[in-house]
């Protein structure tokens, strides 16, 4: 993100999430050419402009986030966003409060509707000790500090309850974590308490904790440039390594490729 960005409705300018939003766009892209460069220096005379999205598709396109929550006493309300940074490093035991970013301009509006209700109808800290917000397209997981027979048994169908289907989503997990801090999520104890937790996209199965990357055009672009190198070198592929390959769109691709073993 870039300078325009502070200006918008909803950005908070205490927040640590955008490292560019004080550039202009040029400046963002600079920075970014300078430090392809640096890395691959030996390539230079190979490296191409970088290549961006319009001005329009800079806001409201993170339709994939994870929200750390703070439980606002004074307010009685939940506050989902980032933690500032610390004043001193070294200090573990000092832990910034969180800027809340509910109205955050590079969500989605689906992302937005459904963190301005979740402040609201979510139970306070006591009773639900909220630690994470993540979603995932149309999945939304709440990471709680706590196992689950800790919580009260009217928790669960409470939040089943709620209007997940007119806020846009198509799932909702609760993750029971009691050691949540650095790390999220924990290894099991994922609870489907609405909908589904899965669901296809453009062939694809995509579960509630699949990646996929932010800004699908470019993701586009990129494979069309990976494949068209391969097709060029005019014979088939002998063998295919896709390192992070996410939900395996790419593989997807290379599937279809005149293949001689994979």
């Amino acid at each position: 993100m870039h300078g325009t960005l502070l200006t918008h409705p909803g950005c908070r300018a205490e927040c640590p999430g955008c490292a560019h939003r004080s550039f202009t766009r040029e400046e963002s892209l600079l920075q970014k050419a300078q430090f392809v460069a640096q890395w691959l220096e030996p390539y230079q005379s190979l490296l191409e402009p970088i290549r961006s999205v319009a001005e329009q598709d800079r806001y409201h396109f993170r339709d994939r986030s994870v929200l750390t929550a703070e439980w606002d006493r004074g307010g009685e309300q939940w506050k989902l966003g980032f933690r500032k940074k610390k004043k001193d490093p070294k200090n573990y035991r000092e832990i910034p409060p969180v800027v809340d970013i509910v109205s955050c301009p590079v969500h989605t509006e689906r992302v937005r509707q459904v963190h301005a209700f979740l402040v609201r109808a979510l139970p306070g800290s006591a009773r639900f000790p909220l630690a994470f917000v993540a979603f995932n397209g149309p999945f939304l997981t709440l990471v709680v500090k706590a196992k689950r027979d800790s919580l009260s048994a009217d928790i669960l169908p409470r939040l089943e309850s709620f209007p997940w289907a007119d806020l846009g989503l198509k799932g909702v997990l609760v993750d029971f974590h009691p050691s949540a801090g650095d790390r999220v999520f924990s290894s099991s104890g994922q609870v489907r308490v609405w909908g589904q937790e899965q669901s296809e996209v453009e062939g694809m199965r995509v579960h509630a904790s699949s990646f996929s990357q932010l800004l699908p055009q470019l993701h586009a672009e990129s494979l069309d440039i990976a494949f068209e190198f391969l097709l060029e070198a005019g014979r088939p592929v002998e063998a295919g390594l896709d390192l992070y390959c996410g939900v395996g769109r790419s593989l997807l691709r290379l599937g279809n490729l005149p293949v001689a073993g994979v």
